[in-house]
């Protein structure tokens, strides 16, 4: 009898706890996640949570790599051009953009992209050329470079993007840059921007590229024939007792921050 009258309460209790056990389950193990050095994906997808440390380490160890580097060679002062905004390459920008934040006295990098508000996204070759550096996504698939250089139409700035980087991946001394650091992002450093600007003509003639891409990238060498036949000209010449600088043409056309852009053509 005495077990009859004890049953409904012990199961009342036990019912009881159950709700309140369960909402406190994911805290629980949130936290016992937490003090777990690396926890797994798929407990984290399962809890919907983000508890990545140092998923970058490298890509930030590359950057101060290169402010050292910098410094040493007494260099206050440099450019470098990332070619996308994807993870890897933005936590370069991060340590670099947060050294000169707290570091003023520092060496300081400008970070170039082909992304901002003057036009469509694009890379474009001003830019690429009057930087110091170029930071990419490393393409280590030998095929995967062959299939993008392969490929003649660039249809968008995703294909555009890819066909760069799996370019910029084959270079070396003999298109005038330097390799400087890998991880998932490799950094070149220009050292002849006369064979770095002939590589890119002849990247630029191998594909079709987007009306994006053209829109931001005007010709840069012109011939004789094709001044001409452009629009009249009248020829300027600008002399000192040293030397004659004769200019063919003068191109004047509004610029997208609302000054000017002139083209000179000699």
């Amino acid at each position: 009898m005495t077990l009859v009258l004890l049953v409904p309460p012990l199961v009342r209790s036990a019912s009881s706890l159950v709700l309140p056990a369960l909402l406190a389950a994911p805290a629980i193990v949130t936290a016992i996640a937490l003090l777990t050095p690396q926890p797994s994906a798929a407990l984290q997808t399962a809890l919907g949570v983000n508890l990545h440390v140092d998923d970058y380490r490298a890509e930030n160890d590359q950057a101060s790599a290169l402010l050292r580097q910098l410094k040493a060679e007494g260099i206050g002062q440099a450019t470098i051009y990332l070619t996308d905004t994807t993870p890897a390459p933005r936590n370069l920008e991060a340590v670099f953009s947060y050294t000169a934040l707290t570091k003023p006295d520092e060496p300081h990098v400008s970070i170039l992209l082909p992304v901002n508000w003057q036009y469509a996204d694009a890379i474009k070759i001003d830019d690429l050329l009057r930087s110091d550096f170029i930071g990419f996504r490393l393409v280590s698939d030998r095929q995967a470079r062959v299939e993008a250089a392969a490929k003649r139409g660039v249809p968008d700035f995703t294909t555009e993007v890819a066909t760069f980087n799996a370019w910029l991946s084959y270079l070396g001394e003999s298109e005038g840059v330097q390799i400087v650091s890998d991880s998932r992002v490799r950094i070149l450093r220009i050292v002849d921007r006369a064979k770095f600007g002939a590589a890119l003509d002849a990247l630029e003639a191998m594909h079709d590229w987007p009306a994006s891409y053209r829109a931001a990238n005007v010709q840069r060498w012109w011939s004789a024939d094709q001044v001409a036949a452009t629009a009249p000209f009248i020829d300027i010449t600008f002399s000192n007792t040293a030397q004659a600088l004769l200019v063919r043409a003068v191109k004047v056309t509004p610029a997208a921050d609302g000054g000017l852009e002139v083209g000179f053509w000699v």
